[in-house]
């Protein structure tokens, strides 16, 4: 046998088992998908019984958390992919899948930089944590998440500073205290500079957060004043997106309640 046809004799059952590993991951992401329409069932509550199965499943987490360790990125994409999607159908499965070890785990890619499509799965399972459980929304500030996050904001590209914006707003709709530490992370300056960004949809992302911060108390909604972000906030009543258009119709009315200035 030449060398060339047994370095692909060797990698060949590598390559198989990787490609098993992300299947794998897919398969479970597929179970835990809202829309369903792919697995056509006469049960009207089919959707209820698959999540109740996953959550029941002593196996089902452990695999798929185990492959966010994966040395394989793509594997772990997908893992973080399952993940983030049985976290956001279910309090139980997002108790379950968000210890302190994975979250440190994902946020440490986030920190690092990773590869963009890595970068974007890793986003996507902090933000449905933080939105499905207050209790996860703290434990990423307390691991230190905002920092990152806040740096993730000022990246080229689009996609990924929505992703991060996303990820602020959930940590900050949970309660005054969230939305403070949010505020105080130095957060302001970077959403007022997204909302001059072309992109509608981070626009959108970043006037729903900019209402999950102003709609607690008046401290906050006062922040937003001396950052100057509810001034900005009104070209986009002008904006032909209706979306974003109620998206700071919101911001402005959640945070007008605390003010008696406007």
């Amino acid at each position: 046998m030449h060398a060339p046809e047994a370095t692909l004799s060797v990698l060949a059952p590598f390559e198989a088992y990787q490609a098993a590993r992300v299947d794998f991951a897919q398969g479970v992401a597929g179970l835990a998908s809202a829309g369903r329409a792919q697995q056509p069932s006469h049960e009207v509550d089919a959707s209820e019984k698959m999540i109740a199965a996953l959550e029941a499943s002593d196996t089902v987490g452990g695999n798929v958390t185990a492959l966010l360790m994966d040395p394989a990125p793509s594997v772990q994409r997908t893992a973080m992919i399952a993940m983030g999607r049985m976290c956001g159908q279910s309090l139980a499965l997002c108790q379950q899948l968000c210890t302190t070890e994975n979250l440190r785990l994902t946020l440490s890619r986030v920190a690092l930089g990773a590869a963009p499509g890595l970068l974007r799965a890793a986003l996507f399972l902090l933000y449905t944590c933080a939105s499905t459980s207050a209790e996860a929304a703290r434990e990423l500030v307390d691991l230190g998440a905002l920092a990152p996050l806040c740096e993730r904001v000022e990246a080229l590209d689009p996609a990924i500073k929505t992703d991060a914006v996303w990820c602020l707003a959930a940590i900050a709709r949970h309660g005054a205290p969230l939305a403070k530490e949010v505020v105080e992370s130095g957060a302001l300056p970077l959403l007022k500079l997204c909302l001059k960004e072309p992109s509608a949809t981070l626009r959108r992302i970043t006037l729903s957060c900019l209402g999950c911060i102003g709609q607690h108390n008046t401290d906050l909604a006062s922040a937003l004043v001396r950052e100057g972000l509810l001034p900005e906030v009104l070209p986009c009543l002008r904006h032909r997106d209706a979306v974003l258009r109620r998206q700071a119709c919101r911001a402005l009315a959640v945070s007008a309640q605390h003010l008696d200035e406007l």
